[in-house]
């Protein structure tokens, strides 16, 4: 293994000078092509000094990551079940909360409804005597009924540092029928296909083109 230095000297060197290359002429081509050794003489020297020290910091960083993760992952996890049970819970309650809340609402309702129906019949019977002002005046106090429910709270209790916020997820049921422009096209396995079938077919919204991609050992 050389010395860092003067790898590094080295490198730097070799950029400097491939920077500097303007091919104007078949000769320059022909030096840049060569020059192409060079580099790759560089690179192989780069990897020589380097590698060994990064394998070894690796080596250690995935210790350390493991040492963490063996206990920090079951902490996320748990904490993820502790999450999912309280927000399980909090659903309950509000599911409960309503119900009740729809309950006593269709009490009200009920009561409100026989209340009118009073005040209307009273009304009525006012009326058939003739007591046209009390019939009236019975007719408003029914249109002024009001079914009147007391609110029911959420049986969750307030905790300092937990809040709670309204998500939304997804979930894709028919891929087919997802509009389009919500798909996005798979590059990947295009670029397979336009090198497997080398241009002879095409595929729409796609243009298929070779290009010049040049190799030196």
């Amino acid at each position: 293994m050389q010395n860092i230095e003067v790898v590094e000297q080295k490198a730097l060197s070799t950029i400097e000078q491939a920077n500097a290359i303007k091919i104007t002429t078949p000769a320059i081509y022909q030096l840049a092509a060569d020059f192409l050794k060079t580099i790759k003489a560089a690179q192989r020297e780069v990897k020589e000094t380097f590698d060994p020290i990064v394998d070894k910091a690796y080596a250690a960083h995935k210790e350390a990551v493991a040492q963490r993760d063996k206990y920090y992952k079951p902490l996320v996890a748990a904490e993820g079940q502790v999450k999912t049970k309280l927000a399980d819970w909090d659903c309950e309650q509000r599911r409960i909360a309503e119900a009740e809340q729809r309950r006593l609402q269709a009490e009200a309702d009920e009561k409100a409804r026989k209340e009118r129906e009073k005040l209307e019949a009273q009304a009525a019977k006012a009326a058939e005597k003739g007591k046209t002002e009390k019939a009236e005046a019975l007719q408003q106090q029914a249109a002024e009924v009001v079914a009147f429910a007391p609110q029911v709270e959420v049986n969750v209790p307030k905790v300092d540092g937990i809040s709670y916020r309204t998500d939304w997820d997804i979930e894709i049921t028919n891929s087919l029928e997802v509009p389009r422009e919500w798909c996005v096209p798979d590059e990947k396995a295009i670029r397979a296909f336009a090198k497997a079938t080398k241009g002879t077919k095409t595929l729409a919204g796609i243009r298929i083109f070779s290009k010049q991609v040049v190799s030196s050992r």
